[in-house]
C-alpha cells in the first residue's frame, strides 16, 4: 500500500519501538522488547504492528498468535489450509502444498486434558474452539510448511500454558482487617477514571451483562479482523476490547461503526491504514 510504514534501519525500528513504549497499550518492559519484536516480524514479512501484537517473547524465544501463523500460511502461496472439523471438542485442519495434500493435524479436547491444560477459568474454559485451532494449526504448521517460519513455530500458550498473555486485570481495592476491631476495612478508594466511550456504549446497550458485552466484543473483533481493521492477534476479549478502544482513539474506528454494529450487526469496511497511536482508556 502506498501508506505502508517504512522501516530501513535500525533507527526506523528504535523510532518505532519508542513510539509503541509510550503508547501505554502494550506491555513492553522497555522499547528494545518491542525492536526485538518488529525485527522478528520484518524477518516473516509482517508489518510492525502486526508484529508487536502478534509476536510472543517467551523465556527468549519469539512465538506468534494463532492467527498470525495462520495468516502468514496463506500468504506464502504455496501452503494452504481447511478445516474439515472445528467444534468445542475437536479441530482438525488438512494443509495443503501447491494444491495437494499433504497431511493433516488434529488436536482434540481429550488431548488437552492429558496435557493438563484445562485447570479451571483459563482460556481452555472459555475459548475452547480458539485453542483448539491454535494448536492444530502451529502443530501442522510444524510438520507440513516449518519453512514459512524459518524453523519450528509455536502458540504462547505451548511455550507458558499457566501464563496469561493479555493486558493485566487491575485489582480490586484490597480489604484488610484491623486489629482491634477484627472488622473487613476497604482501603481508601481511588479516584474513579473516566469512562472509555466504548465502555459507556456497552453499558447503555447490556447494563451489568458482562457475557453479553463480552460476546458482543467478540463478535464485533471478528468483523474487524475480516475487514482488515486488526490483525486478529488478540488472545481473549479483554485484549479485543483494549484493540478496539485503541482504534476508536486513534480513529480507525468510530462511535458511529460501534452502535452500527449494535444496531445492524454489520461493520463497513474500514481503511487498512496501521495504528500508530491509541490508549485504551478504562476498559471492561
Amino acid at each position: 500500500m502506498a501508506n505502508e510504514l517504512q522501516i530501513n534501519s535500525v533507527d526506523d525500528i528504535m523510532r518505532v519501538a519508542d513510539i509503541a513504549m509510550k503508547s501505554s497499550i502494550f506491555a513492553f518492559k522497555n522499547p528494545e522488547e518491542a525492536a526485538i519484536k518488529i525485527m522478528y516480524g520484518l524477518e516473516m514479512g509482517l508489518p510492525a504492528f502486526s508484529a508487536l501484537t502478534g509476536v510472543v517473547l517467551i523465556q527468549g524465544k519469539p512465538t506468534m498468535s494463532s492467527n498470525l501463523v495462520a495468516s502468514l500460511i496463506k500468504r506464502s502461496g504455496r501452503y494452504n489450509y481447511t478445516i474439515p472439523i472445528w467444534d468445542e471438542e475437536q479441530c482438525t485442519i488438512v494443509f495443503t502444498e501447491n494444491g495437494k495434500n499433504v497431511g493433516e493435524s488434529t488436536f482434540t479436547i481429550e488431548d488437552a486434558k492429558r496435557a493438563q491444560l484445562l485447570r479451571g477459568g483459563g482460556n481452555w474454559d472459555k475459548y475452547p474452539r480458539a485453542m483448539l485451532f491454535a494448536r492444530a494449526i502451529t502443530q501442522g504448521a510444524r510438520a507440513y510448511c516449518p519453512d514459512v517460519f524459518a524453523g519450528p513455530i509455536y502458540d504462547p500458550d505451548e511455550l507458558a500454558p499457566d501464563a496469561h498473555h493479555a493486558p493485566p486485570v487491575v485489582s480490586e481495592p484490597v480489604v484488610r482487617v484491623s486489629a482491634v476491631t477484627k472488622a473487613p476495612e476497604a482501603a481508601p478508594a481511588k479516584p474513579a477514571a473516566k469512562q472509555h466511550v466504548l465502555a459507556e456504549i456497552l453499558a447503555a446497550s447490556f447494563g451489568d451483562d458482562k457475557v453479553a458485552k463480552e460476546n458482543f466484543i467478540i463478535k464485533m473483533y471478528d468483523q474487524l479482523t475480516h475487514n482488515g481493521t486488526t490483525g486478529g492477534s488478540a488472545p481473549d476479549g479483554r485484549a479485543m476490547y483494549i484493540e478496539i478502544a485503541g482504534l476508536i482513539n486513534s480513529g480507525k474506528v468510530t462511535e458511529l461503526d460501534v452502535r452500527m454494529m449494535l444496531q445492524f450487526e454489520a461493520i463497513p469496511v474500514l481503511k487498512e491504514d496501521e495504528v500508530d497511536d491509541a490508549g485504551t482508556g478504562s476498559i471492561l
